[in-house]
């Protein structure tokens, strides 16, 4: 039995670098959003502030007394009431949202995807749990009004710091202990990752694209549909989360005023469809039909509940653009904000050519149908705690590889829809499909979304044991998670913070 999870701490503890040797890293300017003035600061924020001020311009920064238009990263303060109430009922709605009080103040465009809101609390948050810890930062974001959230644990009596915690919106909550060497160091450095990513996402419709008989006999929707409800069973996706759980309904329709949307649904699926054609001007001259991924819970979506006309959309990159294809008769939705990370690395694996077999397929190198080896992905907000052996014909044989995430070029985590973590994906992928070829019993590949989730690299390979690729992609991936099955993948909430 391996356990990744220690695996992956191990493998980050002796690998991590600073930012500053990384491809991607660049000088940024740093805003300070003192609307108070620094005046208004409590003892822990004051001293957050001087250290980071003196980090950033230590490694070439620039620190702005206040934020412009071409800041690219803001940081600024809130303080939470007093009170003996719980620290849930404390976290008020902020009236306008801290991003609006601040785009209003300093006369920015609009709400600045890079404002960190700096908090001072005294309850333990290192002992809540993931899914505790996840919902308390999505509450203070929601009723403060902001993109993410630093939260200061300082002592109860003395106030001192005891250590931080950055959390961001997809989920991410690493701590850093104020008594590590080179604490404010890191700091600096996990803020200047996020400001150093760009958005990444983004597509173009293409309307009518796709006859909807088409999209009927595509088997390949339905098996993402089956997926997604398979998953969902084993409590491996979640329903949908609407905002309006931690906000009142006023404060609700104003997040979808601002941002377009009130709810989101974690995870995303996506496979190559072999039996689904795009317009020819978008197909690919090396692989057999198109992708096809679930559309972003933003809108309306249930991951664990897909509608098959709905829920899923065609896509393909033409010439390094994400194009999305809309049936005919049917209304377009977004593309999950993974697609373009997910694509453009799925694509990117080596192709492999199969044949059509009575029971699915088998590897041909004289084959009609061409896929990319990882030919589907599933990507889930749990971490992996055990994988085990399967036994095939009585022999133990381990069918799941562990990829650790390449903590040189790339030391800290961002969330999806970025160009740093397009970046991260493709080389775990490129890696991925290094650790195992076309003779090898390896079926799925298990690579850490550092601090939000799991992505499932699903191999274009035969049933452990047997010659034949089933035609459901997803296929292998469920049997190991289902312990009626293989069992040899165990899942857990508590995902690993690194």
């Amino acid at each position: 039995m391996r356990r990744p999870i220690q695996a992956l701490k191990a493998h980050v503890a002796s690998s991590r670098q600073l930012v500053g040797h990384c491809e991607w890293f660049r000088p940024i300017r740093l805003g300070l959003a003192l609307l108070n003035g620094i005046e208004a600061l409590d003892d822990a924020q004051r001293e957050l502030l001087r250290n980071l001020k003196a980090a950033f311009l230590q490694a070439g920064h620039t620190v702005q007394s206040q934020p412009s238009r071409d800041s690219d990263l803001i940081l600024s303060f809130y303080t939470i009431p007093p009170g003996t109430e719980p620290l849930r009922e404390r976290v008020v709605e902020v009236h306008p949202p801290l991003a609006v009080a601040v785009r209003d103040h300093y006369d920015l465009d609009g709400l600045h995807p890079n404002l960190v809101v700096v908090v001072t609390v005294t309850e333990d948050l290192h002992g809540l749990s993931h899914v505790e810890m996840e919902d308390l930062a999505r509450l203070a974001m929601a009723r403060i009004g902001a993109f993410k959230v630093l939260f200061i644990k300082a002592h109860r009596v003395s106030r001192a710091t005891e250590y931080y915690v950055f959390t961001t919106i997809e989920g991410g909550h690493p701590t850093i202990f104020r008594s590590i060497p080179h604490c404010f160091e890191e700091l600096r450095d996990r803020l200047v990752t996020h400001a150093c990513a760009r958005e990444a996402g983004g597509y173009k419709p293409v309307k009518d694209a796709i006859p909807y008989e088409d999209w009927q006999n595509c088997c390949t929707v339905d098996y993402i549909v089956r997926a997604g409800r398979r998953l969902g069973e084993l409590g491996h996706l979640d329903a949908p989360i609407d905002v309006g759980r931690w906000v009142s309904p006023e404060r609700t329709q104003l997040i979808r005023f601002l941002l377009g949307w009130q709810r989101q649904a974690a995870g995303a699926m996506i496979a190559i469809a072999p039996d689904l054609q795009v317009p020819d001007r978008y197909r690919s001259n090396q692989f057999t039909g198109a992708c096809i991924v679930t559309c972003t819970g933003r809108e309306e979506v249930d991951k664990t509940n897909l509608r098959r006309d709905d829920d899923l959309v065609a896509v393909a990159l033409h010439h390094g653009v994400l194009h999305a294809f809309a049936v005919e008769g049917r209304t377009l939705k977004r593309p999950s904000i993974e697609a373009d990370e997910l694509v453009g690395g799925m694509l990117a694996s080596p192709p492999v050519r199969l044949s059509r077999h009575a029971e699915g397929y088998v590897f041909d190198p004289n084959g009609d149908i061409v896929v990319p080896r990882i030919w589907a992905i599933v990507h889930t907000h749990r971490g992996v705690e055990e994988l085990r052996a399967v036994d095939l014909n009585g022999q133990e044989v381990q069918v799941v590889a562990h990829i650790l995430p390449n903590v040189q070029d790339f030391p800290y985590a961002v969330g999806c829809g970025k160009d740093i973590m397009f970046d991260i994906s493709r080389d775990a992928m490129a890696k991925a499909v290094a650790t195992a070829n076309l003779d090898s019993p390896t079926v799925v590949g298990i690579f850490d979304v550092a601090n939000h989730g799991t992505n499932f690299f699903i191999y274009c390979a035969s049933r452990p044991g047997t010659k034949i690729i089933p035609r459901n992609p997803f296929e292998n991936l469920l049997n190991l998670l289902d312990p009626d099955v293989y069992g040899a993948i165990k899942l857990t909430t508590e995902v690993p913070q690194i």
